[in-house]
């Protein structure tokens, strides 16, 4: 046995060798070759900056877009190789290829690879040639500006470099593109997230060559020249006019100052024509007698020439919670909506081409407009500010409201129901299943928490199996039905959701047992009536009392699943946690403050009463915070629902 095994071992090393010598012989003679094609690709090409080798590098480069710097004497150019991940699609780089001349012109700019899902415009990019580095005749592409913008900040990226490292010199930027970057910062509410104009271009009069007229109409900005200096007008109707020079400085100058603010009143009044306003949250002489409700209606005017209302809306439920969306929502006099259109939005994913037009002859009741899959929140936001605009109206009489089917009452219940399917927006996270029997439509959690079915037997339900809590049926008033149910229905929902996700799997992983008691035996719990993220639950008596563990799996970043347990003494305090992954794909992020230590550690002690859900904000993760904020909120209610069964 012995000396089989020896043999074995020698045998193995003499292979081990010989590949190892095979492996340095095509070395041998694969390395020359493979500095050959290396040195025919560069040519004359001197590398002065790269990456992967910072300790060569001849140039110092702040920027992290910036990958290589190559300088060519021969071809009288510098060629950069960028990479941005600022464009719409954030888990995957922008590459560039930016090849400038000596003179500080650019030569080409090519896109390398790319996981943005739509296309640019074919002129953009051949657009950059023959630009200096003020970049003045270069424009964002509609439709794709956050593409458009990464690749356009890229670029000047790479400009910087080279002008910080004294390679060729700055070109002057003009007066007026000068102004032009002064908008995002003395008048944000005109330009979108990814600094895009947002609104109508309009003519000037006077010493007004030109401007942007705000789609909501309560605003404009202008570009001044009263023959001895350019300067950037902008009217508001909640502040009036001002005057900024091209440093960004304000400027007192009273002639202007009126100029600007007179014909801005005559553009808005051309602009409303017939419209009569009947409430105006930015405008003070508006006397309003309509009652409204929240802040998402800003202004309503009322047009009998084209019987219409034009509602403004803003709405800072989206992915981007700091730049509101804001919309224009017009409904006839029947209560159809004509139109609804974004002004402005600094949301980092652009809509789908066909979400918005959708709204287009809807009806008070939303019945054709489905949110969009991979802007579940910003289809999300719009919807519910539409809905806002709607109820401004018909709560004060302006149009009738549409009677809503009781299948989309029993939709809309869904998030109130079955929180454990939904995400924050309120988006199904999970597998359609095919329907049979009583159910009409199914879908399985994409957390594992259970299933949803939408049921007609005789009566239109709404039916939740949750591994932990059982059946809850709801009716459409979002009544629970479930003990006046048919057994033999409650039978048949709790069969077809097993036979789609599998009987219930009671065995405590390690992650609990290393919360509890050395050698705890935790028994599986049943909570009747729990639709949260709550996958399992366990209790274990300890020397302390009682111990309740539950295991909750809500959606994170990208609606991707977060793991997370909990264990609860028989108080209802938090006395041990885990938490597999705070920041879900944290290689790619990096703006965000938490020191996780004392993030798990401040969890310790909280009850129901004491959680606020400031506990579990993580600066800069809102995705992550709103996870660990549904995911305590159902360990809470899970414990109460334990205590008010038992009774």
């Amino acid at each position: 046995m012995k000396k089989n095994l020896t043999r074995t071992i020698l045998a193995l090393v003499l292979l081990l060798a010989v590949m190892a010598g095979a492996t340095l012989g095509v070395n041998a003679i694969t390395a020359p070759i493979v500095e050959a094609n290396r040195k025919a690709m560069l040519g004359d090409s001197v590398v002065l900056f790269d990456r992967a080798d910072p300790a060569g590098a001849q140039l110092t480069v702040t920027a992290d877009t910036v990958q290589s710097v190559l300088r060519d004497d021969g071809k009288q150019v510098y060629t950069l190789h960028l990479s941005t991940f600022e464009g719409y699609t954030k888990d995957k780089p922008i590459e560039l290829t930016l090849v400038v001349d000596f003179e500080g012109r650019i030569v080409s700019l090519s896109v390398d690879s790319s996981g943005e899902t739509r296309e640019l415009s074919e002129d953009f990019l051949p657009g950059f040639t023959g630009q200096d580095s003020t970049l003045a005749g270069v424009q964002l592409v509609a439709g794709v500006t956050f593409s458009s913008t990464a690749i356009r900040n890229a670029v000047n990226d790479g400009f910087n470099t080279l002008i910080d490292n004294g390679l060729f010199a700055a070109a002057e930027k003009s007066a007026e593109q000068l102004l032009r970057e002064l908008l995002p910062t003395v008048y944000p509410a005109l330009v979108s997230g990814s600094g895009a104009i947002q609104g109508e271009e309009v003519e000037g009069s006077g010493s007004l060559t030109g401007g942007y007229q705000a789609s909501t109409g309560d605003g404009y900005a202008w570009f001044v020249n009263d023959g001895s200096a350019d300067y950037l007008g902008i009217w508001t109707l909640a502040e009036g006019a001002k005057l900024y020079d091209t440093e960004g400085s304000p400027v007192d100058n009273a002639a202007l100052l009126e100029e600007v603010e007179s014909w801005s009143l005559a553009c808005r009044k051309a602009l409303l024509g017939d419209a009569v306003a009947l409430f105006d949250r930015n405008d003070a002489s508006v006397e309003s007698e309509l009652e409204i409700h929240g802040e998402t209606v800003q202004s309503i005017y009322k047009n009998d020439t084209d019987k219409v209302y034009t509602l403004h809306l803003s709405t800072s439920q989206g992915y981007t919670k700091e730049t509101p969306i804001e919309l224009t929502l017009v409904v006839d006099y029947e209560g159809k909506i004509v139109s609804v259109s974004v002004d402005r939005s600094g949301e980092t994913k652009e809509l789908d081409e066909g979400f918005l037009p959708s709204f287009a002859g809807q009806d008070s009741t939303l019945a054709g407009v489905e949110l969009v899959a991979g802007v579940t929140f910003s289809s999300t936001a719009i919807r519910n500010a539409v809905n806002d605009g709607f109820d401004a109206l018909i709560t004060n009489g302006l149009v009738a409201g549409a009677q809503k089917s009781e299948e989309q009452l029993l939709q809309e219940l869904v998030p109130i129901a079955y929180p454990g399917i939904v995400n924050k927006a309120g988006a199904i996270q999970g597998e359609e299943l095919a329907a049979s029997g009583s159910a009409t439509a199914g879908y399985a959690a994409a957390n594992g928490s259970g299933c949803l079915w939408f049921v007609d037997s005789g009566e239109k339900l709404l039916a939740v199996y949750t591994h932990v809590g059982g059946v809850t049926l709801y009716n459409s008033l979002g009544e629970v039905v479930t003990e006046s149910a048919d057994p033999a229905l409650i039978e048949e929902i709790r069969t077809m959701s097993i036979e789609a996700i599998g009987e219930r799997d009671t065995t405590a992983p390690k992650a609990v047992l290393r919360l509890l008691p050395e050698g705890a035996e935790p028994a599986a719990l049943e909570i009747p009536g729990l639709t949260s993220c709550v996958v399992n639950a366990w209790t274990v008596e300890s020397e302390e009392g009682s111990l309740y563990a539950f295991h909750m799996r809500p959606y994170g970043y990208a609606n991707e699943v977060m793991e997370l347990y909990l264990v609860l003494d028989e108080s209802g305090a938090i006395v041990g946690q885990r938490t597999k992954e705070l920041i879900l794909h944290s290689e790619y992020f990096s703006d965000y403050t938490l020191d996780e230590d004392a993030y798990k550690a401040g969890l310790i002690g909280l009850t129901a009463d004491s959680y606020t859900g400031e506990q579990t904000l993580i600066a800069g993760a809102t995705m992550s915070s709103d996870a660990m904020e549904s995911a305590v909120h159902a360990a809470f209610e899970a414990f109460w629902l334990l205590t008010e069964n038992r009774g």
